[in-house]
């Protein structure tokens, strides 16, 4: 699967999910993120509850250490200079992409 590009200005999250159901980011959107307002970004528990209306079980949480990833991995990286609004990354069987 090629990565998806995100297409609004905080839809890193939103690519990410692309990704993992290997949708456009177009489709992806329109069925299951027309409630939200992707002018914010989206928050972790967002993602999760996409994931759990799928039937898919994804949680969430604060790391403080360097642990294996796995592919399929959302992580959220905090605000940062580069990253002033922080950046969600998916983890592929070929490294990190950004959303």
């Amino acid at each position: 699967m090629k990565p998806i590009t995100q297409e609004d200005a905080l839809g890193c999250g939103l690519a990410c999910v692309a990704f993992i159901l290997k949708k456009s980011y177009k489709k992806t959107k329109e069925n299951h993120f027309n409630e939200f307002d992707l002018k914010r970004g989206l928050y972790c528990r967002e993602i999760k509850g996409v994931f759990l209306k799928m039937g898919k079980n994804y949680e969430y949480s604060y790391v403080k250490r360097k642990i294996k990833f796995e592919e399929g991995d959302i992580v959220y990286i905090k605000k940062s200079k580069e990253y002033p609004t922080g950046h969600y990354l998916v983890k592929s069987k070929h490294g990190w992409i950004l959303g």
